[in-house]
């Protein structure tokens, strides 16, 4: 969270600067270029069965395909380092779903084994696992971690029978008790809890009873999302009948900014807009996307970005996988990209870094724009930057560009009037 009077960025010691006069120091696009931290990104497309408030790139299986899939993320990984040919260390390592507890612990251990073998691993390499609490057992936990994993991130998504029940989760209160205790037992010091708010007739009460419930299991990280209708999902078309009404947007706003406010009094301030963590327990590889390092995106519906350095020229690139799983055996199997790459335009890379940027309460880097389009960001959008200012909305320094407090809970408009 900013200072009271929003002057300096949280993670930012630099005093702040005056006007748009700090311009000047923004290094122009020839500056030297070192090629940001590199990380991993595997996908595991499969899940017990769809929430319909999710879009994400997953499918429900009777069966499994663990086996040809397991082989394909393989290849797939090889193919990248072949492709790379950098020497960079991972920095983090992150295994995201759909629902990756519902793998073999061995499946897992035979994709690290091999990422050890294709890339150093830099010291404290961060490898997280998504798990949802009722595939995390304790058998399938002890594998994980003593495969490397380090982190556990638990969709528990809500600590209340109701709520449970209309996000119509797989799982009840008492299995994420007991999932948990089976991280605990497993060996997992590192536990992350992710919970939705913001459902239909939620009051600020209740939901901070699920805060107390969720701090009582000693996590070290919280992500809270408010509940969005996303096109095309079940709820969508639920709404579209009429039969799902959402919260009301004032009622969202009061929940985000209390739940903000309460989380940091009690030593989880957010340093991102719906990531929670004491200081120094952030978590690296979200943290990494949004500063616009580098990640590799492997298998079904995983999206990469990584920089391509040739003496002067400096480009970005980015990937998107084939989203269904059987195109993306499919293509793996024949020996073709397994979706789509493309080079990133300077002036989309300056937007992508104020849209991953500014959701950081530390900001955005002006050293980073500016290499993208040779100008700062407040020369290109100076007079929307100073309006924002006055109201208290936007602040910047010599070195970053931050959303204060006061105007997080307008974040999405302020960056869309900046990028």
């Amino acid at each position: 969270m900013s200072s009271p009077n929003g002057s300096t960025p949280p993670a930012d010691p630099t005093a702040a600067g005056e006007g748009v006069a700090a311009e000047a120091s923004v290094p122009p696009r020839s500056a030297p270029f070192a090629p940001p931290t590199l990380s991993l990104y595997l996908h595991t497309p499969f899940c017990q069965r769809k929430c319909p408030y999710c879009d994400f790139g997953s499918q429900a299986f009777a069966r499994i395909p663990e086996a040809a899939y397991a082989a394909a993320v393989g290849r797939e990984l090889e193919v990248w380092r072949e492709t790379l040919r950098d020497s960079r260390p991972l920095s983090s390592i992150f295994f995201g779903g759909g629902t990756p507890s519902l793998l073999a612990p061995e499946t897992v251990a035979g994709w690290l084994d091999l990422i050890r073998r294709l890339w150093p691993l830099q010291p404290g390499c961060e490898i997280t696992l998504e798990a949802n609490p009722e595939s995390a057992t304790w058998d399938r936990l002890a594998g994980y971690r003593a495969a490397g994993v380090n982190r556990l991130s638990l969709g528990a998504q809500s600590l209340d029978k109701a709520r449970l029940a209309g996000l119509e989760r797989p799982h009840d209160v008492v299995g994420i008790l007991r999932a948990v205790e089976a991280a605990r037992r497993g060996g997992f010091s590192s536990i992350g809890l992710d919970l939705i708010y913001a459902t239909p007739g939620q009051r600020w009460k209740g939901w901070r009873r699920e805060l107390e419930a969720a701090l009582a299991l000693e996590p070290d990280h919280l992500s809270c999302y408010q509940l969005t209708v996303e096109e095309g999902t079940p709820l969508a078309a639920r709404q579209g009948r009429g039969t799902f009404t959402p919260l009301k947007p004032g009622r969202q706003a009061q929940l985000f900014q209390r739940t903000r406010a309460w989380l940091a009094r009690r030593g989880f301030p957010p340093y991102e807009i719906s990531n929670f963590a004491p200081p120094g327990r952030e978590r690296r590889h979200n943290d990494l996307i949004w500063r616009y390092g580098d990640y590799l995106g492997v298998g079904a519906a995983a999206h990469g970005k990584w920089t391509v350095c040739g003496g002067a020229r400096v480009e970005i690139r980015r990937s998107a996988n084939h989203r269904r799983v059987e195109d993306y055996l499919q293509a793996m199997a024949r020996g073709e990209p397994p979706g789509e790459r493309w080079r990133v335009a300077p002036e989309e890379a300056a937007a992508e870094c104020v849209i991953l940027g500014l959701r950081r309460a530390a900001g955005m880097d002006r050293a980073e724009y500016a290499r993208w389009v040779g100008g700062d960001l407040l020369s290109r959008r100076g007079e929307e930057a100073r309006r924002l200012r006055e109201v208290g909305w936007l602040e910047w320094n010599e070195a970053r560009i931050w959303i204060p407090e006061a105007g997080m809970v307008r974040a999405d408009g302020i960056i869309a009037r900046l990028a």
